[in-house]
């Protein structure tokens, strides 16, 4: 499931990821591994700021082997086929299974308040 983010080049996601965890992230793909570090880089210079208003640690993923980036909290033991697990919530905010309407308002809020700042696309 995808989310457009207010930030050039970056959305947010929630997925499985490897392990039977689900995975809230903003993902940077500018297409250019610089730029995406780039972004990845001014992002994390507020890493204390996000973390505050989200609510909890954020692993900070810069992907040296790939081109992209990600921010994301992951959740354990959410293997899909846990039905009756589908709507409960994984973070206190908006990050459901199922029923997901919005991305996280912290990161959105403070997403916003990065677009201008991340530089030229």
């Amino acid at each position: 499931m995808e989310f457009q983010s207010p930030v050039r080049d970056t959305r947010i996601c929630l997925s499985f990821a490897q392990n039977k965890r689900l995975r809230h992230e903003i993902y940077i793909d500018a297409g250019d591994k610089t730029r995406n570090e780039e972004i990845f880089e001014h992002l994390e210079r507020q890493r204390q700021l996000f973390e505050t208003e989200y609510g909890r640690p954020l692993e900070w993923e810069a992907l040296p082997n790939a081109r992209a980036c990600r921010i994301a909290e992951y959740r354990e033991d959410a293997d899909v086929t846990f039905e009756d697990r589908y709507d409960e919530s994984s973070t206190g905010s908006s990050m459901r299974v199922r029923g997901c309407a919005a991305p996280c308002p912290p990161w959105n809020r403070r997403l916003h308040e990065h677009r201008s700042r991340v530089g030229p696309s």
